[in-house]
């Protein structure tokens, strides 16, 4: 702590730097879903579409839970949930619940560490609970299946012959080695959190 208190401003460009990458590995994630997805029906691989479809929509629909579960909590700095008040919000709210993971996860959640004050104690506090959820079902949920998965079908190609173009075999590869990235960096984001600002584990069964 005394190192990191010498050198905030490097801290600071540090975590920038990671918060940036981060957002990159998301859209990269992204293009490499829909490259993999569109590849799946193209050929008939109908099963394997279905398997990644589940992979990438069972942790987002569990963010999406938490954020609706725990949202007198998370975001009493901004609506008053007491019945009669603020009733157009809560009705907002509930219309865009099903964004609301998209948008934690680009603008909040990469750059929550920056924004504290900014934000308020309440949602600060949950973003970090927010964070460590978000990245343990990620992993455990999307990444390593989608990840076994893709090494399947690589193999499966390889050593039977598929029906796929180069370039779509190409872009296994391309999804094996951004799956590996997505992987390492959400463990090291996960280790890192939870050594600055520890959670309790009924505050993550409770989302």
């Amino acid at each position: 702590h005394t190192f990191k208190n010498k050198h905030k401003r490097a801290f600071y460009v540090a975590g920038v730097c990671n918060a940036v990458l981060n957002v990159s590995l998301y859209f990269l994630d992204v293009y490499t879903d829909i490259v993999l997805l569109v590849t799946f029906l193209v050929h008939g691989w109908f099963w394997s579409s279905v398997g990644s479809i589940t992979f990438i929509a069972l942790p987002y629909l569990l963010a999406m839970y938490g954020i609706v579960r725990t949202r007198k909590q998370a975001l009493k700095d901004y609506i008053d949930w007491d019945p009669g008040y603020d009733t157009c919000k809560k009705v907002l709210f509930f219309l865009l619940s099903p964004i609301l993971p998209l948008v934690f996860d680009v603008f909040l959640m990469p750059f929550h560490g920056f924004m504290g004050r900014c934000i308020g104690d309440n949602l600060s506090n949950f973003m970090t609970q927010y964070e460590a959820t978000r990245t343990l079902s990620e992993t455990v949920m999307e990444s390593i299946p989608q990840l076994c998965l893709q090494v399947y079908m690589v193999i499966y190609c390889r050593m039977n012959g598929c029906n796929f173009h180069r370039v779509h075999l190409s872009a296994f590869f391309v999804a094996v080695q951004s799956t590996f990235r997505r992987v390492d960096v959400r463990c090291s984001t996960s280790h890192n959190s939870q050594r600055e600002k520890p959670f309790q584990k009924k505050n993550l069964l409770s989302m």
